[in-house]
């Protein structure tokens, strides 16, 4: 079997992240051959409407004539679009919504955004039913499958030198709500924005656009130009905001550790405190940091972005498979309970004085906290893995795929392949050179074929 993956990356440096590069290696363990091209190559930007125009045609054409896939896999419909969509044919396609929300590679139309032979995968199973109505898609092509994790990848031998840890984001973009709000001050508007911000906080699972056209905003989104998408995707961001500043400062003096990207900062205008915790010196880049930092800690605090609803974060499945006491938030109809059962042995609080007394008592019993950790690691094992999920993903097109225990065959396209001639000289001629350029693709790709192969 042939398989394409397209892939997309939010690191600043292009390179693929954990998650990506444990999904390569899963795949690869099927005994299947795998393609992998970086989706951030073939667009303007993630949140460009069309695919970029540097792509040559017939470069692309050959590239599938050459290769007949028998599958191709995306994350958040990434790249599929104009003459990938067109090349792609009749071939299965499975896109991994991850971030709930789809790329609008193929245009702006949501409704005509999947095929009607496409699957989606999300990792809310309120969202099965959204995504059906929003997208006009069947029942028997949107499928919930949980994340995963690899728990090879971690080590029970370290010290515990952490108390509590925090691996995570603070979203710094709600100037989009507040501008909005501030350029209908005094008007009819400016309550019907507030409505709509608690509309979304009680029930994040609505759909957008009937919430604009409920309460009445869509004239202020439009002299914004703001999208029901993006209008709602700030507001996500706002609330969680507030949830996790809520849940540290609950627990900052009790020896948290915050790990993540710089925006963490901002929370200095908002809680001093809780900043000071923050280990700027370390971005947790790579799997073997994360792991890293999950090893040497006793108890792993989990804050569910609003968006995940009753998801289940990635962070979740890999502090399970740790030697970390997993701590997570509370929610209503739970994928948790769902997955694991409603008597599971996982700590949850409801609340940030319920989060603190939690953390006090498994800090202070050690025999206690290593009980649990070993019992929610049986919760992992050979369930929630990406070798188990990749067989899964496979399966929804091939349901009588076997995968097959061969060395695992990995090709990761340079993107210079499917561009222009003259796209690719304007790039020799920009900022970096030719050589730079060269130099960086190769250390992004020799360092996950390593990766995978190691």
């Amino acid at each position: 079997m042939k398989i394409l993956l397209v892939l997309h990356t939010y690191a600043a440096d292009g390179d693929f992240g954990s998650f990506a590069l444990q999904l390569i290696e899963g795949f690869s363990n099927t005994g299947a051959e795998v393609h992998v091209i970086k989706a951030n190559d073939l667009v303007d930007g993630l949140g460009a409407t069309s695919m970029s125009k540097a792509l040559d045609s017939d470069k692309i054409r050959t590239y599938f004539n050459h290769n007949k896939f028998d599958l191709v896999f995306n994350t958040n419909h990434s790249g599929m679009g104009g003459i990938i969509k067109k090349c792609i044919g009749h071939t299965p396609v499975i896109s991994w919504l991850v971030d709930r929300n789809p790329f609008l590679h193929a245009g702006k139309c949501e409704r005509n955004l999947f095929r009607k032979t496409n699957h989606v995968i999300t990792s809310s199973r309120v969202n099965v039913e959204n995504l059906i109505r929003r997208f006009g898609l069947s029942e028997d092509n949107v499928h919930y499958y949980p994340f995963m994790t690899n728990p090879s990848s971690f080590s029970f031998v370290k010290d515990k030198t952490l108390n509590l840890c925090f691996i995570g984001s603070f979203f710094v973009n709600e100037g989009v709500i507040s501008d909005l709000l501030l350029k209908n001050y005094g008007n009819k508007y400016y309550s019907r924005i507030m409505d709509a911000i608690a509309s979304l906080e009680d029930d994040f699972d609505q759909d957008d656009r009937a919430l604009v056209r409920r309460i009445g905003i869509r004239f202020p989104l439009l002299m914004q130009n703001i999208s029901a998408a993006r209008f709602k995707g700030s507001v996500g961001n706002i609330i969680s905001n507030k949830k996790r500043l809520d849940a540290l400062s609950a627990v900052s003096d009790l020896g948290l550790h915050l790990y993540g990207t710089e925006n963490i900062s901002a929370l200095a205008a908002y809680s001093p405190r809780v900043a000071s915790c923050f280990h700027s010196s370390m971005y947790v880049n790579s799997r073997a940091r994360l792991c890293d930092v999950y090893d040497r800690s006793k108890i792993g605090v989990n804050i569910n972005h609003h968006q995940a609803t009753t998801g289940l974060s990635y962070r979740v499945f890999d502090i399970l498979a740790s030697s970390a006491l997993l701590v997570t938030n509370k929610q209503k109809n739970s994928d948790l309970d769902y997955l694991f059962g409603k008597d599971n042995p996982i700590p949850t609080y409801a609340t940030a004085s319920q989060l603190r007394k939690i953390c006090q008592h498994f800090l202070q019993s050690d025999s206690e906290r290593n009980q649990l950790v070993r019992e929610c690691n049986k919760l992992i094992a050979g369930k929630h893995t990406f070798d188990v999920r990749a067989i899964d993903i496979i399966k929804i097109a091939y349901p009588d795929f076997v995968a097959k225990k061969e060395k695992p065959k990995v090709e990761f396209i340079d993107s210079r392949r499917l561009l222009k001639d003259e796209s690719f000289q304007k790039n020799a001629n920009s900022g970096c050179g030719i050589v730079d350029y060269v130099r960086v693709m190769s250390k992004i790709y020799s360092y996950a074929a390593n990766r995978i192969s190691s």
